[in-house]
C-alpha cells in the first residue's frame, strides 16, 4: 500500500501560483552571487554530474571481470548496475515531495 503525503497529494491536485520568497537586493537570492561563488556552484554541479555518470560506466565494462573475480554469474556482476539506475531513478521521486514540503 502507498501512503501519501497530504502535502503531496494537495500539491498534486491543486495547481497553484509558483511565488519565490527572494527580494531584489536578498543576499540568498543566487542571482545576487558574486562571480565567484556562482562560479564554486556551478563547478560542483558539474563535478557532481561528472561523477555520477562516469561511476555507472566505469562499472560497466568491468562486469565480466567482477564475475571471474567472485565467481559469480555475468547477470550477477551486473546487478549492482542495475541497482545503481533504479536508486538513481527513485531516488529523485522519493526525495522530491518531502523536500518540497520540509523547505517551505
Amino acid at each position: 500500500m502507498t501512503v501519501i503525503h497530504a502535502g503531496c497529494l494537495r500539491q498534486l491536485l491543486i495547481p497553484t501560483l509558483i511565488s519565490f520568497r527572494y527580494t531584489t537586493d536578498d543576499a540568498e537570492n543566487p542571482q545576487n552571487f558574486s562571480r565567484g561563488k556562482k562560479a564554486v556552484v556551478t563547478l560542483h554541479i558539474c563535478l557532481y554530474t561528472m561523477a555520477v555518470y562516469m561511476s555507472s560506466s566505469i562499472y560497466s565494462p568491468s562486469s565480466g571481470g567482477v564475475s571471474k573475480e567472485f565467481h559469480v554469474s555475468l547477470e550477477v556482476a551486473s546487478f549492482g548496475l542495475s541497482l545503481y539506475v533504479l536508486a538513481y531513478g527513485i531516488g529523485p521521486l522519493v526525495r522530491s515531495c518531502p523536500l518540497e514540503i520540509f523547505m517551505q
